[in-house]
């Protein structure tokens, strides 16, 4: 089988355990892997989570009244306590807190995490530091549900979608060209724009977090994930610059750079926004767009290249005569 073809089915089997992870709800008693990657997760009052808990790169918070029958990792993310942890709670990087309620049986092991613990928490066990940690004196937050909430979420997506439109205006201002470039990358090389725009996130992601583990090369993670989220966001604007352009098309006008940059990408964050309110497997299509984004910036080198590269023209024996 081709190497490439090779690359490409195994983004797609990732990108679909990604997938099968945003699909993970409550009951009275949980059954499955057990991990929460990259969402939001709520175990609500009287529930129960059956077996060991894991949370990357995601949030988790765990009612007054839950409970969870096993231990509980944390990997860069979030998790509110205020329920009962029968087991160990284990965090690499992020931050615990416990509630008034919280009650942990077992051990507290924290390597880079931040601790936040209410004075009525109780925990059985010991706390153990394998390398020192900061603790801020942050109040847990019980978290709100409600119709302020949604409308406070709506109201953040929307905030959201015009400062990205106004960053695009004031990027392609100084830097259209090398937008255009990029575009131009993804439209010629989408698949090999995305294989290798998921390919450097995914082991880009894996690098920096094992970096961040560490204190010596903590600080250059922190420049590369300040990179990759650069390069992220400015694939992104590239997209907005292409979908203003064809809404330009579609209308039978003609917009600056600039314009359709700002109109393009705040059309191209509303839609995103929308699509990522479908449960699952909404936030797939604005994945894999990005991922196409991020190819095209590492294959463009942040667009001050052409990709695929012109083929000079040799002149011919004729041409020389």
């Amino acid at each position: 089988m081709n190497i490439k073809f090779r690359w490409i089915g195994f983004a797609v089997v990732v990108v679909f355990l990604f997938a099968l992870s945003g699909c993970v709800s409550t009951s009275s008693v949980f059954s499955g892997n057990g991990a929460v990657i990259g969402q939001s997760f709520i175990l609500r009052e009287g529930e129960t989570w059956g077996q060991d808990l894991s949370i990357i790169g995601g949030s988790a918070v765990l009612e007054k009244g839950s409970v969870v029958n096993g231990d509980v990792a944390l990997i860069g993310g979030t998790l509110l306590v205020d329920g009962t942890v029968t087991g160990d709670i284990s965090a690499m990087g992020g931050v615990i807190s416990l509630g008034s309620h919280a009650v942990v049986e077992g051990d507290i092991v924290t390597l880079g995490a931040n601790l936040n613990r209410d004075a009525g928490s109780v925990v059985k066990g010991q706390f153990q530091n394998d390398f020192p940690s900061f603790s801020f004196p942050v109040q847990p937050v019980t978290p709100r549900f409600g119709i302020f909430d949604t409308l406070m979420n709506i109201f953040w997506r929307v905030f959201q979608a015009f400062a990205l439109g106004a960053l695009a205006v004031l990027v392609a201002l100084f830097m259209l060209q090398p937008l255009e470039r990029v575009g131009t990358t993804m439209q010629s090389t989408p698949v090999q724009s995305g294989v290798v725009g998921f390919l450097t996130f995914l082991v880009g992601l894996g690098v920096l977090l094992v970096m961040a583990i560490t204190i010596i090369f903590l600080p250059f993670s922190l420049l590369g994930i300040l990179a990759l989220g650069l390069a992220w966001i400015y694939g992104w604007l590239a997209t907005g610059l292409l979908t203003g352009e064809k809404i330009a098309e579609l209308f039978h006008t003609s917009w600056s750079g600039p314009v359709s940059a700002g109109v393009g990408t705040l059309v191209l964050s509303l839609i995103a926004n929308l699509l990522g309110a479908i449960p699952c497997v909404g936030w797939m299509i604005p994945f894999v767009v990005t991922m196409i984004g991020l190819g095209a910036v590492i294959l463009s080198r942040f667009g001050t290249q052409k990709y695929p590269a012109p083929v000079p023209v040799v002149p011919s024996s004729s041409d020389m005569e």
